[in-house]
């Protein structure tokens, strides 16, 4: 029998960039979850995940990282595909 895990997902942004924008709330709740998913890049870079970390340094040590790889493009001929995740 599959086992299922409940929880709470949290949409953070790390708004334009600048790790001293975050908000407190944001700085908050990575502070607390235990995992935490950013976009990857098709080259591995995951620039969301490296403002983060810029914010909080060691703070994010020990936490669970899931890359989520999908087309990022502002080009609207550029097909969008999904990775699905089952946690």
């Amino acid at each position: 029998m599959e086992q299922r895990m409940t929880g709470t997902l949290y949409g953070v942004s790390v708004g334009p960039g600048n790790p001293e924008l975050l908000t407190l709330q944001a700085v908050r709740l990575l502070r607390q979850c235990p995992v935490l998913a950013a976009p990857q890049t098709a080259s591995g870079q995951m620039l969301a995940l490296d403002i983060a970390r810029r914010a909080l340094g060691s703070e994010l040590d020990g936490k669970t990282i899931l890359p989520l790889q999908f087309a990022m493009s502002r080009d609207a001929a550029v097909p969008v595909s999904y990775t699905h995740l089952t946690l």
